[in-house]
């Protein structure tokens, strides 16, 4: 069998044949490698970016609300307190009113 030429032509062609499936799916060189590095990390910088520009626009925006919620709450707030003391002096008259007209009242039955 060694001898027959057609089992040298198998052997020939089943050696292109493998060093070209070799070549297909051998490891990329050490360059290759590198540059694919180099392009997927400015690819994944690019996508950070993005990813913290969103953040930043989110924060932003909830940061704004916040200080809208904030103010609105102030002024409540400052409402608040403002119906507090008129609630309070208008008491404080009718209590005076009504101490004012006891005490007259005390002193003209006596």
């Amino acid at each position: 069998m060694v001898g027959k030429p057609g089992f040298y032509t198998g052997l020939v062609i089943g050696g292109v044949i493998g060093v070209g499936a070799a070549m297909l799916f051998a490891p990329k060189s050490g360059r290759e490698v590198r540059e694919q590095l180099f392009a997927d990390t400015g690819e994944w910088r690019a996508r950070m970016e993005e990813a913290s520009a969103l953040a930043r626009d989110a924060a932003n925006t909830i940061m704004e609300t916040g200080k809208e919620v904030i103010e609105q709450q102030k002024l409540r707030l400052q409402e608040a307190i403002q119906e507090g003391r008129e609630a309070a002096a208008e008491t404080t008259a009718e209590m005076l009113a009504k101490y004012e007209k006891a005490r007259h009242g005390e002193e003209d039955s006596a």
